[in-house]
């Protein structure tokens, strides 16, 4: 037995990027080599800021966290924790009126910098009667006013996950993706420097969402959407740029259950390609993972169940993805937010865990 030749081939194997991850992907695979720990922890512990509905949340490169949620009094919030923090700071984003008249109020979130290098947050949700998109900024350290970017095209009832939006470029090219009053697909392209946007004309397409959930992100190779199937509710679309206005559907991949929500993210691991990485909570409340790779020759489809074994409504979902690490976030039965993490050095957990234990 030549064990030098064997071992040189199981570290070989063993630095595989979750390449055993493969085939149909309705089973749990663990790869021991990329086992990972993951750890809850609410905003500032058990008496941390409530949520009825976790929205979105977006991570800098600087590995600052932001998460923006519904709170309890209708009022859109913000919770923050800067580099050396150890609890998480509130920040209120509207005193003058409620920004949400309801639970579940769509919402999408965008970070980027600007050509002088200050941070510019987005934020793109459902006005709480007329259901019109609208748009909030965080620009030159404060909040700005909110505006409609029109008055004809309104988001369909809202439910959790029903906008998406991605930064195109440095110059403030974005897209947002939403589901319309009479539940077509639409993406809206426009530069947020402009002083109004028309969004009547955003590009459409056929079939519709399902009613629940859509997610984005930009990639060395433009943007990607993600949305779920009505003709094939099992099934997520991802949309991808095809010319000037217009988009196409590259690839449909199994979600497992109808009415999911995603949380894309983009990782780039040291020394290894970029990595998409989509969580989907599931009806069930399981929340499973799908990603791509070359090595998977497209997408792969890692079902596990790694929510906590009872972790009531998942109200929302959301991912904050930088170089090297992601957090997942998600609503608690008590309404608390919980937050997972990941090391960067190991990979995803892709074995069954109760991490409320």
């Amino acid at each position: 037995m030549n064990l030098p030749k064997i071992i040189r081939a199981l570290v070989s194997l063993s630095a595989m990027p979750l390449a055993l991850c493969q085939g149909t992907g309705l089973e749990a695979v663990t790869p021991l080599s990329r086992l990972a720990s993951w750890s809850k922890v609410t905003l500032n512990g058990p008496n941390g800021p409530p949520a009825d509905c976790l929205l979105a949340s977006q991570a800098g490169e600087s590995l600052y966290t932001r998460v923006y949620y519904q709170s309890p009094d209708q009022h859109l919030r913000e919770a923050y924790m800067n580099p050396g923090q150890k609890n998480w700071t509130q920040g209120k984003l509207s005193s003058d009126r409620p920004v949400s008249a309801q639970i579940n109020t769509p919402l999408a979130v965008v970070h980027w910098t600007d050509s002088s290098n200050n941070d510019v947050i987005t934020l793109w949700y459902a006005a709480p009667t007329t259901q019109q998109l609208m748009e909030k900024r965080f620009q030159n350290g404060n909040w700005q006013p909110e505006r409609g970017l029109n008055a004809t095209v309104h988001i369909s009832p809202a439910r959790p996950g029903s906008i998406a939006a991605v930064a195109e470029s440095p110059a403030g090219w974005v897209s947002v993706m939403y589901r319309d009053d009479i539940n077509r697909v639409r993406i809206c392209r426009y530069q947020w420097t402009s002083p109004s946007v028309n969004c009547a004309s955003a590009t459409s397409f056929t079939g519709a969402l399902d009613g629940t959930s859509t997610s984005a992100l930009l990639d060395t190779d433009g943007s990607h959407f993600f949305y779920q199937s009505q003709s094939s509710p099992y099934d997520a679309i991802e949309l991808v740029p095809s010319g000037t206005g217009s988009w196409k559907s590259v690839v449909a991949f199994p979600t497992r259950a109808q009415g999911v929500q995603f949380a894309a993210s983009r990782n780039r691991w040291p020394g290894t390609e970029v990595e998409r990485r989509i969580l989907v909570s599931t009806t069930d409340n399981v929340l499973s993972e799908v990603y791509s790779g070359s090595y998977c020759g497209g997408w792969c489809n890692c079902y596990a169940g790694i929510t906590p074994a009872k972790p009531g409504p998942t109200l929302g979902l959301a991912v904050s993805s930088c170089t090297s690490n992601s957090k997942a976030y998600w609503v608690t039965a008590d309404k608390h937010i919980a937050e997972m993490t990941i090391d960067p050095k190991n990979g995803w957990l892709v074995s069954n865990v109760n991490i409320l234990a």
